[in-house]
């Protein structure tokens, strides 16, 4: 995956999430799966640890070291809030989970396509 710059209460970093980071993720949030997360952060239902890892390890996998990482977003949670940490984090697990916003445009050769078929009738 690649890295994105995205602006957020701490400034400009470069965010990312690899398959490993996403795993260190659901260890750091007690094994709750990432699809489990996201909901949490979608709903404002989230956990502390929801918000500080995924934005700590998101900037991990930017190329921040990691103590950098954890200590900017500790520092930032206890100057400005979790809330305003919680749209970030939601926004870099959800490209995790379906890609940047311009990373794979729907067309038609790529689109999913899902076909109608019923028990008593082949599919052609």
């Amino acid at each position: 995956m690649r890295s994105e710059s995205l602006k957020w209460v701490g400034g400009e970093h470069q965010f990312a999430l690899t398959v490993p980071l996403l795993e260190a993720l659901q260890d750091r949030c007690g094994g709750d799966g990432i699809g489990l997360i996201y909901h949490r952060l979608k709903a404002g239902v989230m956990t502390v640890q929801d918000v500080l890892a995924t934005l700590a390890l998101g900037l991990e996998g930017g190329g921040m070291k990691k103590q950098a990482a954890v200590t900017l977003v500790r520092t930032l949670a206890e100057d400005h809030g979790i809330n305003p940490l919680s749209l970030p984090a939601r926004a870099i697990l959800g490209a995790a989970l379906n890609g940047w916003p311009d990373e794979v445009p729907a067309t038609k050769k790529n689109r999913v396509k899902i076909r109608k078929t019923s028990s008593s009738t082949p599919a052609k």
